[in-house]
């Protein structure tokens, strides 16, 4: 396999995307700690970590398995693989989101109900960050496409 230009910039951009982020959370974290205080830059630590893990546990790997096969069409040259990985991921991606808002439905429900399991609105939060969950799937395909 030659090594191309194309190479050398996907590499760069998946390199890029595993230190952006780390890298800028650790230098703002300071700043969040000051703006927010403790106990809120904490519930907000325990809602961007609830997003994290349960877009990655829901979405059972898909978005390498996407990654995976749209690299695959392409290198091959097969338009029609590509198109019917893209169309079946997002099929799949609809179904999941679906779900997540099915389950936030259900929760905000609840919540309405006037059960409130968390103190200090941390139910409302759970239920925003599970709209937002929702979300990511969708960046997960495209990122996951992209990168293929």
């Amino acid at each position: 396999m030659q090594k191309t230009s194309g190479n050398i910039k996907n590499s760069s951009w998946n390199l890029a995307n595993i230190l952006l982020y780390p890298i800028a959370f650790l230098a703002l974290t300071p700043f969040f700690i000051n703006k927010l205080g403790e106990v809120d830059f904490g519930i907000w630590m325990l809602v961007n970590s609830y997003v994290y893990i349960a877009v990655n546990i829901i979405s059972f790997g898909l978005g390498n398995s996407i990654t995976a096969y749209v690299a695959e069409a392409l290198g091959k040259g097969s338009n029609v693989k590509l198109q019917a990985y893209v169309n079946s991921s997002t099929k799949l991606i609809g179904w999941i989101s679906m779900a997540t808002i099915l389950i936030t439905i259900l929760w905000s429900l609840l919540n309405l109900s006037g059960i409130e399991i968390f103190k200090d609105n941390l139910d409302k939060i759970l239920i925003v960050a599970t709209c937002v969950i929702s979300v990511k799937f969708w960046e997960l395909l495209y990122q996951s496409v992209l990168k293929g």
